[in-house]
């Protein structure tokens, strides 16, 4: 989970974190 790191913000919503984090960190995660 490198991407909660980058983003905090959606490190604290947890679940909103898996939601928005494949859009936002989708490119990371690829």
């Amino acid at each position: 989970m490198q991407t909660e790191t980058q983003t905090p913000k959606e490190e604290n919503k947890g679940t909103g974190e898996q939601s928005r984090g494949k859009i936002s960190n989708g490119r990371h995660w690829s």
